[in-house]
């Protein structure tokens, strides 16, 4: 979760997306209005939890979809904004050139 000093981190698998949300199930309780950053394979995502509900030995947990940076379209757009036009891979430590 979000803006918590040690936060922890779980596993989850989604279930459903939308345009605006995303439905996970988790192997323990997040609590409603908690924010929590979701890391895919080729994405970052920060979202709101707004349900959270016990099935079986796991939880359903909806969210609303706050932001999102496609790691590698994105990442090149915001760098471009950071460090302007001239901005190339080769800027970034451990970047091959």
């Amino acid at each position: 979760m979000l803006g918590q000093v040690g936060a922890s981190t779980t596993q989850a698998t989604v279930l459903d997306i939308s345009g605006n949300g995303m439905r996970l199930r988790a192997p323990a309780k997040i609590p409603c209005g908690a924010g929590i950053k979701i890391d895919a394979k080729n994405a970052l995502v920060l979202a709101e939890v707004n349900r959270c509900v016990r099935d079986g030995h796991s939880y359903v947990v909806a969210v609303t979809l706050l932001h999102s940076l496609s790691v590698f379209k994105d990442l090149e757009v915001l760098n471009r904004a950071l460090f302007g036009e001239e901005y190339n891979c080769s800027k970034v430590q451990g970047a091959r050139p």
